[in-house]
């Protein structure tokens, strides 16, 4: 029951994604009353005041580290994702261009500092990587975009900067500002478990409106999700995510850092923001129909594959400690 509490936005995502799939056409209504830019809005307006800023603010003491560890996620999983949307394009040009979507995004709000926390790493650096990264992202995305789906269609990034500032970045600026507020800061202190379940049935329900238009647009059958290219995908999911976090770590021990900042930086750098990837596909390619479903995935694979790698960081520090005690 434990586990189950644990991982319960990934058991009911997976389960919305299901229904969506299979269903689509009984939620007409809701698709009509969804409006992706105010919904990722509003996710993203729950976790910036959801965010310390104090701890933000005392950790800018290193902004050339900061910024390397910005750049490094940002190239890292976006060199991997174009890689793997090569394999993925001759069975699914949605998935392709969902991937390298879902690869362009900046680092999660809601849990990349947590899982460094939970890992024992640096949380207040992850915390300012985490937000430098969004901050930086209206410009550094559209960008990556720019060069990685010019095979799949033509973008201009220039139309992209000002609605990314209108729904990811000013949204979290505004919930800063209301989190320093005296009597606002005291209640969120007080209702952050609130917040965060709020952020994230919201993130539910912008995937399953996100799945259910897309399925609605071209029809439900094997031409469309034929189980050799979800397959593909998987691979391609798992590994994108899996070598990121080894290679973030790689960068980060090249670099000198301390074991604190490279947990940081693995957590930082290999996670991608679900909400905002949703808002791209559903903005600027409306066309492919199903290139939300690579992002659902990775999303639901990197809290997987996080939460398994926290467990076992964890177990071994135990261990580690429980060897040191007995030594002694």
């Amino acid at each position: 029951m434990r586990s189950l509490a644990r991982h319960w936005f990934v058991i009911v995502l997976t389960a919305t994604v299901a229904v969506g799939l299979r269903w689509p056409h009984h939620f007409d209504w809701l698709i009509r009353w969804m409006d992706p830019g105010w919904n990722v809005a509003a996710v993203m307006l729950l976790n910036g005041l959801a965010l310390d800023s104090g701890q933000f603010l005392r950790s800018l003491k290193r902004p050339l580290r900061v910024l390397t560890a910005v750049f490094g996620g940002y190239l890292i999983v976006a060199s991997l994702g174009y890689f793997a949307s090569i394999l993925l394009a001759p069975t699914s040009r949605d998935f392709a261009l969902g991937l390298l979507v879902i690869s362009a995004m900046p680092t999660t709000l809601a849990s990349a500092a947590i899982w460094t926390r939970l890992a024992g790493g640096n949380e207040a650096f992850a915390l300012v990587v985490t937000i430098a990264s969004n901050m930086l992202s209206f410009v550094v995305a559209p960008m990556i975009l720019f060069v990685t789906v010019g095979s799949l269609i033509s973008l201009d990034p220039f139309e992209m900067v000002p609605k990314l500032v209108l729904v990811v970045i000013l949204p979290v600026v505004a919930g800063q500002a209301l989190s320093r507020i005296g009597g606002v800061s005291s209640l969120l202190s007080r209702h952050k478990v609130v917040l965060s379940v709020l952020s994230r049935l919201l993130t539910i329900l912008i995937v399953f409106t996100a799945v259910t238009a897309g399925v609605r647009e071209v029809g439900v059958g094997g031409d469309h999700l034929a189980m050799y290219a979800l397959g593909i995908l998987t691979v391609a999911v798992i590994a994108v995510h899996g070598v990121a976090a080894v290679l973030c770590w790689a960068q980060g021990k090249a670099l000198g850092w301390g074991r604190s900042d490279r947990l940081a930086l693995v957590f930082t750098g290999a996670q991608k923001t679900l909400p905002a990837a949703l808002y791209v596909c559903a903005e600027f390619f409306p066309t492919f129909s199903f290139a939300t479903i690579p992002c659902v995935s990775y999303h639901v694979f990197q809290l997987l594959f996080d939460s398994w790698l926290v467990e076992i960081i964890r177990t071994r520090k135990r261990r580690a400690s429980a060897t040191e005690s007995n030594d002694s």
